[in-house]
C-alpha cells in the first residue's frame, strides 16, 4: 500500500544531516520519529537551533535523541470538517501538521491546511473570480435576490447547457417543485420517479401536491427506461421525472418521445449531470423541463442554488412569478397567484457566474479523473462501471462501482477511511425508506435493489490530482484482496 505522507516519516536511527534535509525537504519544518508504523515524537526546524544553542554534539545524534514525545493527533477517519477544526485549533498551539493514526495507532498520513490528509468525495473549487464578484455585490450593497448576477447567472448558464427560458432558484429541489408547480401538476396525481436516486426528487414531487410513483432503473444507464416507465402507468399518471445519475445520461429522447405519445409531461433531473451531453445536445433538452441544483459538492456551486429551464416560454414566465410569491410583474406588492419565495440571492448568483467562467475547466478534470480510474481499475477483477451508453457522454459527477457483494462494499469502505478516502455508498433505494413506504412501486425493482446494495462512489473532485486518483484506484484493488491488509 502506498505509504501516504512519506516525506513527514523519518526512523528513529536516522542521524541528524538525514533529519535535517528532510525537514528542509517537506518545507514544513517539522518531522515524525515512526518506528515500525507507530509514532514516536516529532523534531521541528526550532528544535535543532535549540541543541545547537545549547551546545549539544548534534553530529553524533540521532532522530530518536532529538525527538519530543507527540500526542496530538487525528483519528484517520476523520472527516474534512473535524480535520479543519483540529488544524485551526493546533494552529494556535504550534502544530501546523498532525499525523492522522489508525485503530491500530499506525501512522498512515498527515494533515496540514494545503493538504487535510484526507480525500474527500467532492467539494468545491473556487479557482476563479468568485470573492472579486461577491465583493462587488457586498460594495454596491446588491446582497439579496435583486441584483444583476441573478440576470447574468440565468444567460451564461443558459449559453453554456444551450437551453432556454431559464429561472434561477434557490436550491435543486425547489426547482424541481417549482417545475411541477409551473407545468401544472394537478393534486393528487402520480408522478414516475426512479427508486434509484437521492430523496429530492421524489420530495419535490410531494411539495408540489403530487404523488410519487417508484420505477426501477435500467442496467444499461441506470436511469428510467420506456420500459420501466410503462410498468408503472396508471389512469393518475401525469408525468415523470428522470434522473440523470452521477452525471450518466438515461435515454431522455427516447423517454422524450413515449411520453408525448401517451400525454404525459416529461421532466429532467440534470443536477448531477452539468456537462453531460445525448448526441451532442446537453441533458435537459429533451423534457417539458429540466431542472440543475448547484449545492456545494456539484461540479458547479453556489453554495445552494437551483435552476430550471422550460420548453415553453409561458412557463418560464408563469414560473418566475410563483418564484416570486406570485407577484404581478407590472404592479409591486399585487400578488395575482399564490406563490413561493424560491429565488436565489445575488451573492449565490455572483459565484454563479464566477464558476460558469470555469465549467469547461470544471468538466474537463472531471472526465479526465473518469478517465484515470476507468484504466486503473481495468484490470481489477470483482468490480464493474457505470456504463455509459453509446453516443453519450457522462460528466462524472461522481465516479460510482459496483462490487460482488454488501458485505464486500463495508468491508471496503472501512479500509479506504482509514487511509484517509472517503467514500459513498451509492443511493438507496427510495421505496425502501419509512418516509416513502406508502407509496406505490413498480412490482420488480431488482436492478436498483442490487445496484443499491453493492455501488459505491470513489472521491471525484476536479482538485483531486491525477496521482491521487490512481491511488484510489489502487487502494481499491488491494483493499479487494483477502489476503493484503490495510495498514
Amino acid at each position: 500500500m502506498t505509504d501516504a505522507g512519506a516525506e513527514f516519516k523519518v526512523d528513529p536511527d536516522m542521524p541528524f544531516k538525514e533529519v535535517l534535509r528532510a525537514i528542509g525537504a517537506n518545507k514544513r519544518g517539522i518531522v515524525f520519529v515512526v518506528d515500525r508504523g507507530f509514532l514516536k515524537g516529532s523534531i521541528t526546524d526550532g528544535d535543532i537551533r535549540r541543541l545547537f544553542l545549547a551546545n549539544h554534539d548534534l553530529q553524533d545524534m540521532n532522530a530518536q535523541g532529538m525527538m519530543n514525545p507527540y500526542t496530538y493527533v487525528l483519528q484517520s477517519d476523520a472527516s474534512p470538517e473535524m480535520t479543519f477544526e483540529a488544524l485551526r485549533r493546533g494552529f494556535g498551539l504550534g502544530y501546523r501538521v498532525i499525523p492522522r493514526v489508525n485503530s491500530e495507532g499506525h501512522v498512515v498520513g498527515f494533515s496540514h491546511l494545503d493538504n487535510l490528509g484526507v480525500i474527500p468525495i467532492s467539494e468545491p473549487s473556487l479557482r476563479g473570480n468568485e470573492v472579486a464578484y461577491v465583493l462587488e455585490c457586498l460594495n454596491s450593497n446588491w446582497i439579496s435576490s435583486t441584483g444583476p448576477y441573478v440576470t447574468k447567472f440565468e444567460t451564461s448558464f443558459a449559453d453554456l447547457t444551450k437551453l432556454e427560458n431559464p429561472v434561477a432558484v434557490s436550491n435543486g429541489t425547489t426547482a424541481l417543485t417549482l417545475a411541477l408547480l409551473a407545468l401544472g401538476l394537478p393534486s393528487g396525481a402520480e408522478v414516475v420517479v426512479p427508486t434509484l436516486t437521492f430523496a429530492a426528487t421524489a420530495n419535490a414531487v410531494v411539495a408540489a401536491g403530487g404523488t410519487p410513483v417508484f420505477a426501477d432503473v435500467s442496467p444499461d444507464t441506470w436511469g428510467l427506461s420506456v420500459d420501466s416507465i410503462a410498468a408503472v402507468l396508471s389512469e393518475k399518471t401525469w408525468g415523470v421525472i428522470g434522473v440523470h445519475l452521477y452525471g450518466n445520461p438515461f435515454d431522455a429522447e427516447a423517454v422524450s418521445q413515449f411520453c408525448r405519445s401517451v400525454g404525459l409531461v416529461f421532466i429532467e433531473d440534470c443536477a448531477e449531470a452539468i456537462g453531460s451531453r445525448i448526441g451532442g445536445r446537453h441533458v435537459g433538452a429533451f423534457g417539458d423541463a429540466a431542472t440543475f441544483s448547484f449545492f456545494g459538492n456539484k461540479t458547479l456551486t453556489t453554495g445552494e442554488g437551483g435552476m430550471v429551464f422550460f420548453r415553453e416560454a409561458m412557463r418560464q414566465r408563469d414560473a418566475t412569478r410563483l418564484r416570486d410569491h406570485g407577484m404581478s410583474r407590472e404592479r409591486k406588492y399585487w400578488h395575482e397567484v399564490i406563490g413561493y419565495n424560491m429565488r436565489l440571492t445575488n451573492l449565490q448568483a455572483a459565484i454563479g457566474v464566477a464558476q460558469v467562467e470555469n465549467a469547461y475547466e470544471f468538466i474537463r478534470l472531471k472526465r479526465l479523473i473518469a478517465e484515470t480510474y476507468t484504466v486503473s481499475l481495468s484490470s481489477t477483477k470483482r468490480v464493474e462501471l457505470m456504463p455509459v451508453p453509446d453516443g453519450a457522454t457522462s460528466s462524472f459527477w461522481l465516479f460510482p462501482i459496483v462490487l460482488e457483494d454488501s458485505d464486500e462494499r463495508s468491508r471496503i469502505v472501512n479500509s479506504l477511511a482509514l487511509l484517509g478516502i472517503q467514500t459513498r455508498d451509492v443511493f438507496p433505494c427510495l421505496h425502501q425508506m419509512p418516509a416513502f413506504a406508502g407509496y406505490r412501486r413498480a412490482a420488480n425493482t431488482g436492478v436498483s435493489e442490487s445496484l443499491a446494495a453493492r455501488g459505491l462512489c470513489l472521491p471525484s473532485s476536479p482538485n483531486l490530482e491525477l496521482g491521487q486518483v490512481s491511488r484510489i484506484a489502487r487502494c481499491v484493488s488491494e483493499s479487494l484482496d483477502p489476503e493484503k491488509v490495510l495498514r
